[in-house]
């Protein structure tokens, strides 16, 4: 964002412009998102997380097309679209995660023919300990999620900010801190 955001100032030199990009990207997304969201949880097909996906692929390629044959509206658009599409994304990717690990827990606690779990005294705390675990692992998906992202959003900025081109203290030092989980 912040070199599109570049982009766009060294084209129009207008900080409204800027305004409007950072609006678009990120505000707008957020009241088209709920509905998104709502429509592909709707939907039965399956792949609706692959194709966000393409569709966010598809629109940072126009970006790029379109920062070349510059045309503002076109642009705000196209971010407008593909921050919408990412926001969704990630929230269904959540969901999805998140729904994968309680699905997991369930299955492993399914009680045998025999005579179900040992240590369960009757359906009730079956039920209760059943719902606690499942929900841990929800929330232990999300936080490798996190954990991942954060790693990943790391590694970008440290690469981009640390890019050693002399071996100055300043440098080394930034790089050795970049390595550091």
């Amino acid at each position: 964002m912040v070199a599109l955001s570049l982009a766009v100032y060294d084209h129009t030199h207008s900080a409204l412009a800027v305004a409007a990009l950072l609006f678009a990207g990120q505000a707008l997304p957020a009241f088209a998102v709920p509905a998104i969201i709502a429509r592909v949880e709707a939907s039965r097909r399956g792949r609706e997380l692959s194709s966000l996906y393409l569709f966010e692929a598809v629109a940072t390629a126009s970006l790029a097309v379109l920062l070349w044959h510059f045309w503002l509206p076109a642009i705000l658009l196209l971010v407008a679209l593909d921050g919408s599409a990412a926001l969704a994304a990630s929230g269904l990717l959540r969901a999805a995660v998140a729904r994968v690990a309680r699905d997991r827990v369930e299955d492993a606690s399914e009680p045998s023919p025999e005579g179900g779990q040992p240590g369960w005294d009757n359906a009730d705390r079956r039920d209760a300990r059943l719902e606690e675990r499942a929900e841990d692992a929800a929330r232990n998906a999300n936080a490798a999620l996190n954990l991942a992202s954060l790693r990943s959003s790391r590694a970008a900025r440290c690469s981009s900010i640390c890019a050693p081109t002399s071996r100055t203290p300043m440098v080394t030092r930034c790089a050795r801190a970049c390595r550091r989980p």
